[in-house]
């Protein structure tokens, strides 16, 4: 039997998608891959591996309904997807295909409100939070919500 840490360096070194695959192995490699701790890993190895052969990043494609959506930015591996019809906010993973569909925001603009959305880092939960501002006009000022 191969040595954990042997493993490990050979997950590490793993495209996403054989890494999912991989999952399925056994229980012991599930939740090797699942710790947050081995996904950071791994994301600042592929970075590093990016760097390296200075690589495009490939055939990555986000599959979106037949709505209108607008890309609104992203953040290590992290995408944020607006629709323009309902307002309704989503955060993908195109490497993992995970997608989580985020709460309405209180605040919802209308046509004329400009609006921004940006990636924070909440060290304490360590999670990733999305800020939206919207400018409410030249006297009313800019809400902002963590959603």
């Amino acid at each position: 039997m191969l040595a954990l840490d042997v493993v490990e360096d050979i997950l590490l070194s793993l495209d996403v998608e054989d890494l999912l695959r991989c999952t399925s192995v056994c229980k012991s490699w599930y939740s090797l891959i699942s710790k947050p701790y081995f996904v950071k890993l791994h994301l600042k190895f592929i970075r590093n591996k990016e760097e390296k052969n200075n690589k495009q990043l490939g055939n990555r494609r986000i599959y979106l309904a037949s709505n209108i959506h607008n890309i609104e930015g992203s953040s290590n591996g992290l995408v944020c997807i607006s629709s323009i019809e309902n307002y309704q906010i989503c955060l993908t993973n195109p490497s993992t295909r995970e997608f989580r569909i985020l709460q309405d925001p209180i605040i919802l603009p209308n046509s004329n409100n400009a609006r921004c959305y940006g990636f924070g880092y909440d060290s304490f939960a360590d999670d990733y939070k999305l800020v939206m501002a919207i400018n409410q006009g030249r006297y009313d000022g800019t809400l902002v919500q963590i959603l």
